[in-house]
């Protein structure tokens, strides 16, 4: 046991050289790797597949109306960057052993010739990627010693089938997933390396795959490191225990539609936007604040009794934090005016009464800030904003609480980072943030976190078991932790609807240097108002419980 004293050996089975722009830079990473080398790449002779290293949902797609569909949506998307933009990996495979095979197809299943495995087997793989030829089976399983390895972008952990996203936009579905499993023998006991949720844009099927794509192609990289430094008998522990619950799998076995199906569905989808987009033409959204001071509570368990803070259209209120100091409420949140196109800190301060000043604005950058993650530190009053469009996390002080703040230090640079969230628990700071690490792929689906023995450091290491959430429902911060009845609790961003739908409140049932788990406990939907459609910031201190909302409002009355 323990790591792994070389490289892990890795084989690729292609469709062609070329291949689609993410899969091509999840290889890179491959092979420009500490911890693997690509030692072998096996290509198929008899393949025909109009979409090469796209995995088999693609290629079930016959359908002429598809063909027609795919390609409109392609151009209408002008996705950039663009995930299945054709690469050629020959430059990067230079070198490397080199085979060609003819796989044989049988009840959509595909086979190797016993020729071909020997040839394959020589090679002594320890991991085979299967970038294309469909599912796999036989004893080509067999062969590479820590099995064989493949993408799968569908919702569950159970093959839907049909084109990736298809179903998911055309159902509504809220959520898209993408998967890295190793294949079993009976095609239902894969074992899942890695799963990811993801929002389902409303429109267009090229918009939700996109961004899938973009954030899948960390996954293989990421499990050869672990599998590399963790050594093959603590990698499958941790891969066994990830994959002991049962998986029942409830929803219909979707099939690749056809001619009849496609158009259907494609006129149903678009008439029903089209109907949405011109009710909203009689609305405008605004993120506003909601409050409420309970003297006997610490926080108020019935969102109904909040009372809203009335705000001009020109702007909107959002992300709020709280202190009570100097035997007065203030809440700080981000404040967003429309005419000048970005975000800056303001506060209010609010009395017993529930009265409010007016803002007072305390930090202003040059580029767009937004939640003004507020703590305290030996008395004194400290700031995380966000500002993920400068590709820092800032760490400010209050100088005269609560007007005068100064940057202390840069955390982290070079990072798309959203949502900061520090805790201070068992003699460290722990950082929780959201971080997207390829461009194209969405902020708000993978939480991160951090480690340091100090709170003024760039010394922050990162956890082993990073991204610690990959679900776009319970992954981004949505304020403080804090501690109830002895539990800590997390409240995270639900962003499967709609940015910022609602909030899950998550248990943190282990925290080490080692293991992260957590459950969610209770979840926060907009449905206590008809007007509200979106929520996505608690926070509460000293009996005053303070959250942001989306109001939907008649634009002639408002």
């Amino acid at each position: 046991s323990g790591p792994m004293k070389r490289k892990i050996r890795v084989g690729i089975l292609l469709e062609s050289h070329n291949v689609p722009a993410w899969l091509y830079y999840s290889i890179k990473q491959v092979i420009e790797s500490q911890y693997a080398e690509v030692v072998l790449a096996i290509f198929n002779e008899g393949s025909n597949s109009a979409t090469p290293g796209v995995t088999k949902p693609c290629r079930q797609t016959s359908s002429f109306a598809y063909a027609i569909f795919n390609k409109a949506e392609a151009r209408i998307s002008r996705c950039k960057p663009n995930a299945l933009e054709s690469k050629k990996l020959q430059a990067l495979v230079e070198g490397v052993v080199s085979i060609k095979v003819c796989a044989k197809q049988n009840q959509g299943l595909t086979y190797f010739a016993k020729e071909d495995i020997q040839r394959i087997s020589q090679c002594e793989l320890d991991v085979l990627f299967a970038a294309g030829m469909g599912d796999l089976s036989g004893d080509i399983l067999d062969v590479p010693r820590y099995g064989v390895w493949c993408y799968q972008h569908s919702d569950t952990r159970v093959h839907r089938g049909g084109p990736p996203g298809f179903w998911e936009v055309m159902l509504k579905r809220p959520t898209a997933g993408s998967t890295l499993k190793i294949l079993g023998k009976h095609g239902h006991d894969d074992d899942v390396l890695a799963l990811s949720t993801a929002r389902t844009e409303r429109v267009l099927v090229h918009w939700s795959n996109n961004k899938c794509y973009w954030k899948a192609l960390s996954f293989l990289p990421r499990r050869l490191k672990d599998l590399y430094e963790l050594g093959p008998e603590a990698f499958f522990l941790r891969v066994s225990k990830a994959n002991q619950h049962p998986v029942i799998y409830s929803a219909g076995l979707y099939q690749a539609p056809g001619n009849v199906a496609l158009m259907t569905h494609i006129l149903k989808h678009y008439i029903g936007y089209l109907i949405g987009k011109m009710v909203s033409m009689f609305y405008f959204e605004q993120w506003v604040l909601l409050f409420r001071i309970d003297p006997a509570k610490v926080y108020t368990s019935e969102l109904h009794k909040l009372n809203e803070i009335r705000i001009p259209k020109d702007r909107y209120w959002a992300d709020p934090f709280t202190a009570y100091a100097n035997g007065k409420y203030y809440i700080f949140f981000e404040e967003f005016i429309h005419k000048l196109g970005k975000g800056h800190i303001s506060y209010i301060v609010v009395d017993s009464e529930g009265t409010h000043s007016d803002p007072t604005r305390v930090l202003e950058l040059p580029y767009h800030i937004s939640y003004p993650f507020l703590f305290q530190h030996n008395g004194e009053y400290y700031m995380i904003p966000e500002t993920g469009s400068n590709r820092t996390i800032d760490l400010y002080k209050s100088l005269s609480f609560p007007d005068r703040w100064e940057k202390v230090i840069t955390l982290m640079e070079g990072v798309r980072a959203v949502d900061t969230t520090l805790l201070q628990k068992d003699g460290l700071w722990w950082l929780f943030v959201n971080i997207c690490e390829n461009e194209g792929a969405a902020g708000d689906d993978e939480l991160f976190l951090f480690y340091a023995s100090e709170l003024v450091t760039q010394d922050w290491t990162p956890h082993p078991l990073n991204p610690i959430v990959s679900d776009v429902r319970t992954a981004r911060p949505a304020g403080k932790i804090f501690t109830h009845n002895g539990n800590l609790y997390r409240p995270a961003q639900n962003c499967s609807r709609r940015y910022g739908y609602g909030m899950a409140i998550n248990q943190i049932v282990t925290l080490s240097t080692t293991d992260y788990q957590e459950n969610c406990v209770n979840e926060i939907r907009p449905d206590w108002d008809k007007s509200i459609v979106a929520t996505h910031t608690i926070n509460f201190e000293d009996n005053m419980m303070v959250i942001d909302a989306i109001k939907r409002r008649i634009k002639v009355f408002s």
